[in-house]
């Protein structure tokens, strides 16, 4: 399911990217994505992360699997990155792999943040500014 999930994912997105050259303007539109799922949508696909992880912990070839889907996200975004640097959109000495790290992890921290309780609106607004640090970053 997370597999389908992301592959359609990244088409989804990459078909979108054909006519949005700018790296920048395609780090806005993931943010973009981000802010159109529902909170309530989130939680439930965060609920499946967090339970298949806890599982796959204890199975290698679970581990494997997840690590494998991971990197299909950081290495979408690299291309971003590396696009963005070659463009100069981004600064030079941008360390691809950090920033795409980071990128997903603004996602997944605030993801974990409101996986509980909190607003719509606060989790919206929680976006807004963690991707303008993530554009303080590689921008520099």
């Amino acid at each position: 399911m997370a597999d389908d999930k992301m592959n359609a994912m990244v088409e989804n997105s990459s078909e979108h990217f054909k006519n949005m050259p700018s790296a920048a303007d395609q780090i806005r539109y993931m943010f973009d994505r981000f802010r159109q799922q529902s909170l309530d949508e989130l939680r439930k696909w965060l609920a499946f992360h967090l339970e298949f992880m806890l599982y796959a912990a204890r199975q290698p070839e679970l581990t494997e699997r997840w690590n494998q889907y991971a990197s299909k996200a950081l290495l979408f975004m690299q291309e971003i990155m590396e696009g963005g640097i070659k463009t100069g959109e981004f600064r030079s000495d941008l360390d691809i792999a950090a920033a795409s790290l980071l990128f997903w992890s603004v996602r997944d921290g605030l993801a974990l943040q409101f996986m509980l309780s909190g607003e719509e609106t606060d989790y919206k607004s929680m976006i807004n500014e963690m991707e303008k640090k993530v554009f303080r970053y590689i921008i520099g």
